[in-house]
């Protein structure tokens, strides 16, 4: 493969990297997790989350009382500020990364490969979304 394509997979990640929106992303977590409310929700939610795999990948069927745990963890996270900010920034920056694969793969591909009856939603396989 040319060296070009290097080149430039490395010059768009370095521009990445000083972007907007991935230094909103790093903010953002920098100061969720120095909150220890938040923190510690993260953790609660992490560990919880572990443990729900963890039965599932043993072939057990989580309780009502289990999913109703972590929705109310999920809960919590939506509803403080600095988590919701954090989520909020990493979407953003997932956009951004979105936005890059759909150039690329438009600039690859042999066009959309989808039609309005598949669930491409947005657009995301570079057919601009069902109208």
């Amino acid at each position: 493969m040319s060296v070009s394509v290097y080149s430039k997979a490395k010059e768009l990640a370095a521009e990445l990297s000083k972007s907007k929106e991935l230094n909103n992303v790093r903010e953002a977590e920098a100061r969720m997790l120095q909150d220890l409310e938040a923190r510690s929700i993260i953790d609660s939610f992490q560990k919880k989350q572990q443990a729900m795999h963890m039965l599932q990948s043993q072939g057990q069927i989580l309780t009502e009382g289990q999913k109703k745990e972590v929705e109310e963890l999920e809960k919590q996270m939506v509803e403080n500020p600095l988590i919701f900010d954090f989520f909020q920034a990493q979407q953003d920056f997932e956009r951004v990364l979105e936005r890059i694969n759909r150039i690329i793969g438009e600039s690859i591909g042999p066009g959309p490969q989808c039609n309005c009856e598949s669930e491409c939603g947005e657009g995301s396989c570079g057919c601009n979304g069902c109208q």
